[in-house]
């Protein structure tokens, strides 16, 4: 039997199982066709009968370990987040033997999309605030009963992440990686210096880890996030960061600022000392940036996938931004090596 065939199967029992099909339902009546998988390492399909969209199918391209704790995470701490009242999708049935997990169908809507193809200013705040009313939501309740246990990789969101899957990702894809450069001394300390300011930040809520555009699918008027099962404990200001300097969309820096200042009134139950947010926000943002840098050159240089290397130039030019910032004075080395890559990136 084929890995497609064994899927089939399998969705078969599970659908019939959780009621979205009947006992009597055979795959002559439906239609299984294949998505792209963006940066996943996953397999995505979409389950027809006639022209009408039944569900999403997700597996591990192989069952290996790795691809089988992923899927465990994605199953339940999507079944977490959905018994929190957060918007995911529904779950409608996970095999561990296979990786197989069967998602609620959001649609083809995701907020980059729709950031793309409206002029609509005030259209995209009410967006953008809805989607950060939700993500309030997400933190504060997903953080309640959540169980380490479900995560697939850390548990949590802290230095020695930032440093082996942000600063140093970030020097080894990109800086070494894709231009050929040697790491100054002077940019490991900062690197360093980053994570300590960083990691002051409380990891008390619960952290998607890539929560951009892409991963915010809108049904209706309705923002609901995908992509969580990298989700583990992490500060707040993390994921509002991903989102704001998101390069698939590059918000404008007075939309940032004004989508961070309804964030902390949305929050304001949880978040008392804003000033020390704010502080906390930009070394977390610059985290995040150099984490997308990496990400990015891994993808284009490694994995042969084109399309991110269009993103790479708006990344620098946000961690450029962000080290300008008077927070970001210590970073000299980080800074000088940032403006020679946007001009080295010009002859790549």
């Amino acid at each position: 039997m084929s890995s497609e065939e064994n899927i089939r199967e399998i969705a078969l029992s599970l659908l019939r199982d959780c009621g979205v099909l009947s006992p009597g339902d055979r795959w002559q009546s439906l239609v299984l066709r294949p998505l792209p998988g963006d940066g996943s390492q996953r397999r995505f399909w979409r389950l027809f009968r006639k022209d009408r969209s039944l569900c999403l199918l997700c597996a591990p391209e192989s069952p290996s370990e790795a691809g089988l704790r992923e899927a465990r995470a994605t199953f339940f701490i999507g079944r977490h987040l959905q018994r929190k009242g957060c918007a995911v999708p529904g779950i409608f049935g996970w095999d561990a033997s296979s990786g197989l997990v069967i998602f609620e169908d959001l649609g083809s809507s995701s907020l980059q999309s729709i950031v793309g193809s409206s002029h609509d200013t005030a259209f995209l705040k009410d967006l953008y605030r809805e989607v950060v009313a939700r993500l309030v939501h997400l933190q504060f309740r997903g953080v309640e009963d959540f169980d380490p246990d479900w995560c697939w990789q850390s548990t949590c969101y802290d230095k020695k992440l930032m440093l082996e899957g942000e600063s140093r990702y970030f020097l080894e894809a990109f800086w070494k990686g894709l231009l050929h450069e040697q790491v100054p001394a002077a940019v490991e300390k900062e690197c360093l210096l980053l994570a300590d300011y960083a990691a002051r930040a409380a990891a008390n809520v619960f952290l998607h880890r890539d929560f951009q555009s892409r991963n915010i699918m809108v049904r209706g008027a309705e923002p609901c996030f995908i992509d969580y099962q990298g989700g583990r404990l992490g500060p707040p200001g993390y994921d509002l960061a991903s989102l704001l300097i998101d390069p698939y969309v590059c918000l404008e820096q007075d939309f940032q600022e004004e989508i961070v200042a309804y964030y902390l009134q949305v929050a304001a139950e949880h978040i008392v000392d804003t000033q020390e947010f704010l502080q906390h926000y930009t070394f977390l943002a610059l985290q995040r940036n150099l984490q997308i840098i990496g990400a990015f050159s891994f993808l284009f240089r490694i994995r042969k996938k084109e399309f991110f290397f269009q993103y790479i130039r708006p990344s620098l030019l946000s961690a450029a931004r962000l080290l300008r910032q008077p927070a970001c004075g210590e970073f000299l080395s980080l800074k000088r090596m940032i403006d020679l890559s946007l001009l080295r990136l010009n002859g790549l």
